[in-house]
Parts: structure tokens; sequence; C-alpha cells
């Protein structure tokens, strides 16, 4: 039986990760939680408190990669913006 009681150990399909959203497979979730369930309560404190730093770091790296583009869009929008190439803006992406 799996982490979320629904699926046995062999499946495979992607759940959502708590703290990201992203697809997790099962069979990661299960051997993680195994993993965490043979440490002892204080352990098992800390190995979470570095699982919920990595999924803050993954947002911060986010954030930060979503701030520079914010920027190049500012600071690029002269080059972007003007007559000449309006041309390009009804093209359809493939």
């Amino acid at each position: 039986m799996s982490l979320f009681g629904l699926l046995d150990r062999t499946d495979t399909i992607s759940v959502a990760d708590p703290f990201l959203g992203n697809p997790m497979n099962t069979r990661l979730a299960d051997e993680i939680y195994e993993a965490v369930n043979r440490l002892p309560d204080s352990y098992a404190r800390e190995a979470l408190n570095v699982v919920e730093f990595l999924a803050k770091k993954i947002k911060y790296t986010d954030q930060q990669g979503n701030n520079l583009i914010q920027a190049q869009e500012i600071s690029m929008r002269h080059v972007w913006d003007n007559d000449e190439d309006e041309v390009w803006n009804d093209i359809k992406p493939l």
C-alpha cells in the first residue's frame, strides 16, 4: 500500500507534491516516507526541515527568474515595441 493508501507500490502515477504542486512519483514518495519513518522523531523533524528548505529554495529561485524576466522586458521594451516590428505581433506560435 502506498503512502496515500490508494495505490499498490508498483504503481508509478504522478501525484501533486504538497509543497510545490509539481508531480511526484508515488514510488518515490513511498521510499521517502519509509526512509523517514525509520528515523527517530528528532531526525524526522530535521528531514522535514530540509525538505521545506528545498521547497522554499525552488520557489525563491523561480521568483528570482521571474524578476529577471520582468527586468529584461522593461529594459528591452523600446527595442521590441516599435512600428517596424509590429508585423511580428500577429504570428501564431507553432
